[in-house]
């Protein structure tokens, strides 16, 4: 006698199995932690107006050497890169056109403020694995109050962009 009946599927539990994306990210967090590497390191870099001129705010992580600062305005094409003497860390600032007289420059001089809009980027580069950027326009300048700085696309108050650089190194 031959089977005509349905066949029989015999359903067992499946074991529940953890994302692979998170097994992948627990994997790495363990070998960060228990290889003893901290995290990347990084600057901080900001602008402000001091006496209606841009000033540029630097801020070293982990002690790290400032390597080299390019400084673009976009309207003009113009660049200007930036070495300071070597040891050159901490906090740092200088006007936009005005650099340290002993850092060695290329490029620029970049053009004087003359009320034209323009646009800029300022990179940091370090003896460290460590960058930074920050791109303002003349328009993000002119909404700064004294006391306030433009850093990572918003407006600061000193006060917090200092205590930001403290804690994210």
């Amino acid at each position: 006698m031959g089977r005509t009946g349905a066949r029989t599927v015999r359903r067992t539990p499946r074991a529940r199995r953890a994302p692979r994306g998170a097994v992948a990210a627990l994997t790495v967090v363990l070998l960060l932690t228990l290889g003893g590497c901290s995290g990347p390191r990084r600057h901080i870099t900001g602008v402000r107006v001091e006496n209606g001129e841009p000033v540029v705010l630097l801020r070293a992580c982990h002690h790290a050497d400032y390597d080299r600062i390019e400084i673009y305005e976009a309207v003009s094409r113009t660049w200007v890169a930036l070495r300071p003497p070597p040891g050159t860390g901490g906090p740092r600032s200088f006007p936009l056109n005005r650099p340290p007289a002993d850092w060695a420059s290329d490029g620029g001089p970049l053009p004087a403020p003359d009320g034209r809009p323009r646009s800029y980027g300022i990179d940091v580069r370090s003896t460290e694995p460590a960058a930074s950027r920050v791109s303002f326009s003349t328009d993000d300048l002119a909404r700064l109050s004294p006391g306030q700085v433009w850093a990572h696309a918003r407006i600061w108050t000193l006060e917090e962009f200092d205590s930001y650089a403290r804690t994210a190194c």
